[in-house]
Parts: C-alpha cells; sequence; structure tokens
C-alpha cells in the first residue's frame, strides 16, 4: 500500500472507532436513547403528517348491530345425546373408583411415583377409596394412576 492509501484506511479506522464509542454511550445512557427516538419520531410527523382526510359526520338514521352480522341460511341441530351418554361413562367410571377400597394400613410415602403433595394429603385424609381419593386437593390424576397401579400389585 502507498502511504496515501495507509493513512486513508488508518483515517477510517479512527473514524469508524470514534463511531463505536458514540454509540455505546448513546446505548449505555437510556435518557439519550428516548431523545434520539422522540427527535426521530417527531422528524418523521413533521416530514410526513398531514390533515385528516376523511369527515366524521352524524348518522343519518340508527345503526343497529344486528344489520352489520352477515346473513346467512343455516341448520341447527339440538341434541342431548352425545352429553348424556358422557355423563353416563363419567358416572359409571366413578362408580368403579369408589369400589376400588384403599388398605387402612397402606403408607402413602413409600408408594413410588405419588408426588410428595399427595402422599402428605392422603396421609393426613386417609380415604377409604380411590373416589374419595381423588376428590381431595392436591391429589391429580397421575397420582391417582399411581395409586391403581399400587393396588393392582399388590
Amino acid at each position: 500500500l502507498t502511504g496515501m492509501e495507509r493513512t486513508k484506511i488508518e483515517e477510517e479506522l479512527a473514524r469508524l472507532h470514534a463511531l463505536i464509542k458514540e454509540l455505546e454511550e448513546i446505548l449505555a445512557d437510556m435518557g439519550k436513547v428516548r431523545q434520539i427516538i422522540k427527535d426521530e419520531m417527531g422528524e418523521i410527523r413533521r416530514k410526513y403528517a398531514d390533515e385528516r382526510r376523511t369527515d366524521i359526520v352524524p348518522a343519518e338514521h340508527e345503526i343497529i348491530l344486528e344489520d352489520l352480522i352477515e346473513r346467512h341460511n343455516c341448520v341447527i341441530t339440538l341434541t342431548h345425546a352425545g352429553y348424556i351418554k358422557r355423563q353416563r361413562a363419567e358416572v359409571e367410571r366413578h362408580t368403579k373408583l369408589e369400589s376400588k377400597l384403599l388398605p387402612e394400613e397402606i403408607d402413602y410415602s413409600s408408594i413410588k411415583g405419588l408426588r410428595l403433595e399427595a402422599a402428605q394429603k392422603l396421609e393426613k385424609i386417609r380415604p377409604k377409596n380411590i373416589g374419595q381419593a381423588s376428590r381431595i386437593s392436591g391429589v391429580n390424576p397421575a397420582d391417582i394412576t399411581v395409586l391403581l397401579i399400587y393396588l393392582g400389585m399388590r
């Protein structure tokens, strides 16, 4: 490189270092960042803002919300059969859980996979069956599954 080219590169490097320092100072001070944003937004407003082009006038007649809803034909079928079937299945499932008795001498803290909170609540309340255990706050479905597996292994 010639001396002149080298001088240009060194000047460019010095200019870039100064710019980096200035930008780091801006980023370090949130007040400066906010001021720059405020100034730039003001400049954009001065450059591009114009007067409102639409006029807001009072409505000639009252607008009814139903008039804004698109009208189309549809068929609605009402049925409770699916709901009733689900209810029966739920009742049968809960009845089964009520029939699964828990031994009085059961040590909940020794059951692997049972969460600590569930073991403590079950130990304190001592439910008679799985149905009662499932209704205890703090005992979740996973804990009930662990209890069912435990009872099945006994």
